[in-house]
């Protein structure tokens, strides 16, 4: 039976998982098997899965800094987050088929092959995309996940200048009133209804169910290209940024210093300095 646990040592240990309930750990020569739980020491612990590496308990990472490493595992693993440094995964086959809340606890990152996603936790979430395909979420830090979905209450983007998800739709904001910030200089182009994609220095990232859209320090760009908003568009710290309407019949409004309303725009605009209008008709 795998209903059983090993602890490691003290040291910096290396897991390897490379079949049912078994594989190697630093300090055994000759490996384990028919252990379904691991637990880590008090220093780093990196628990890499193999393809066919499965268990059916769960993994403690311990104290340290620990890993939970699935790039070689070869088919695609998906993470629903549970809290700080815990989450269920998911893949074909399970990684991890322990049937508690969560598979995974006390691991500081996530490491994910091509083709995986991230589902946050219900609950005020605040993503840091720091890279391409790397983020931290709630102080977890993930790479290789291309796609991520927010919980049901307010989820937070914040995009570096280098940060890119290249999913398909690589941001779905889930439930809630949810924001995108960018950091450095970016192009927004709103496509959709609360959806378009954003162009940073690492390249173009996909957005849907964002509410409300925040420039960085840098210079901004708003495009609205048969898309809307229901919330607002923040340009940024200066007002050096630009939003160019739709081309429908448009009026503007401008109600105080870089700030107004626009249609389209349902929360209005605030720290934007250049207006371009459409290819119709626009009232300022």
């Amino acid at each position: 039976t795998g209903a059983n646990t090993l602890t490691a040592g003290n040291v910096a240990n290396t897991w390897t998982i490379t079949g049912a309930d078994a594989g190697t750990v630093t300090g055994i020569a000759g490996g384990f098997s028919n252990v379904g739980t691991l637990v880590g020491g008090n220093t780093t612990d990196s628990f890499a899965f193999m393809p066919g590496g499965v268990l059916s308990g769960p993994v403690d990472g311990g104290l340290g800094s620990d890993t939970l490493d699935f790039s070689s595992y070869g088919t695609a693993v998906s993470v629903s987050s549970t809290g700080v440094g815990s989450g269920k995964v998911s893949g074909t086959p399970d990684p991890i088929t322990y049937t508690g809340t969560s598979d995974y606890t006390n691991v500081e990152s996530v490491l994910l092959g091509a083709g995986s996603g991230l589902q946050g936790p219900d609950q005020a979430n605040a993503w840091d995309i720091t890279g391409v395909n790397a983020f931290t979420l709630n102080g977890t830090t993930y790479t290789g996940i291309s796609s991520v979905t927010g919980g049901s209450l307010a989820d937070t983007f914040t995009i570096q200048d280098g940060g890119q998800l290249t999913g398909a739709v690589a941001i779905d904001g889930g439930l809630g009133a949810n924001s995108l910030v960018s950091v450095g200089n970016a192009t927004w182009t709103l496509t959709g209804a609360d959806a378009g994609n954003i162009a940073t220095t690492a390249g173009v990232t996909t957005f849907v169910n964002i509410q409300t859209l925040t420039g960085g320090a840098g210079t901004d760009s708003f495009i609205i290209s048969g898309g809307s908003l229901s919330g607002a568009i923040n340009g940024g710290i200066t007002g050096a940024n630009t939003l160019t309407a739709d081309n429908v019949a448009n009026t503007w409004v401008i109600t105080a210093a870089d700030a107004g309303t626009v249609t389209g725009i349902t929360g209005g605009f605030t720290n934007i300095g250049n207006l371009i209008g459409g290819t119709g008709t626009d009232s300022f």
